[in-house]
């Protein structure tokens, strides 16, 4: 079963935080939690870039696979997010449900791991 492209309502705002990470580089802060340390969506960084365009201020660009289905977090050098993929041995609807892990600096991923399979049932939807 093939892996279905990132979509939905969260699509900018992800490529929008990765490209943040990126054009940051090795940023000192992390930020650990959906708007970043505190909460507040505020950060303590000097002289973040306010424009960037697709080749502005961009060090990487990372495809991500699936649906998104939380907020992105940087802690030490590294981009946590999730993802929602097809699960390749089950009904299309079935969901396999993963955690990855990129470098900051590179956008290489340094890990992609299933953390559970949701089985897609009569009784069961899962958020658009």
């Amino acid at each position: 079963m093939r892996a279905m492209p990132f979509r939905g309502p969260y699509c900018g705002l992800l490529q929008m935080i990765l490209l943040f990470a990126a054009a940051a580089g090795a940023s000192a802060e992390s930020w650990p939690e959906f708007r970043g340390p505190g909460g507040q969506g505020h950060s303590s960084e000097q002289k973040l870039p306010v424009r960037w365009d697709a080749s502005t201020h961009v060090d990487w660009k990372k495809r991500i696979e699936g649906k998104g289905w939380s907020s992105p977090v940087i802690y030490n050098d590294r981009i946590y997010l999730t993802t929602a993929l097809a699960a390749a041995d089950g009904d299309e609807s079935d969901q396999s449900l993963r955690v990855l892990c990129l470098d900051v600096k590179t956008g290489n991923s340094i890990w992609n791991i299933e953390v559970f399979k949701w089985e897609a049932t009569e009784n069961t939807n899962i958020h658009a």
